[in-house]
């Protein structure tokens, strides 16, 4: 576990609700670096989930360049993770996360945040 990695998903992660969850379970088990390999059993227990919620919510994640995924890279054929943490470094204070189009929730696709 990385108090670097939490501390920054806490304060400056622009996402709310089972995504923040999905983020904090993922930066509860990385390293230093933001890479972890939890399997997703795993994940749906720590943030209370179904499997198939943590499964959308690590797309969206990724969809929005708050992680990476590379299938079957970690140990005895896990996931690798590796949060973004130097974007949520790098967010402005005052960021606003743009309107989603395609399901009408609020996310933000990380080439095109606006102030």
């Amino acid at each position: 576990m990385s108090i670097k990695v939490m501390s920054i998903v806490w304060s400056r992660a622009p996402v709310q609700g089972g995504d923040l969850l999905m983020l904090l379970a993922l930066a509860d088990n990385a390293d230093e670096n933001g890479v972890a390999f939890p399997a997703v059993p795993y994940l749906a227990s720590k943030a209370r989930m179904t499997e198939r919620n943590v499964q959308l919510c690590l797309r969206k994640l990724q969809r929005d360049g708050f992680i990476q995924i590379v299938p079957r890279a970690g140990p005895s054929g896990a996931n690798k993770y590796r949060l973004n943490i130097s974007l949520m470094r790098d967010l402005p204070d005052d960021f606003v996360p743009a309107k989603g189009e395609s399901d009408g929730e609020d996310f933000s696709p990380v080439k095109n945040f606006h102030r």
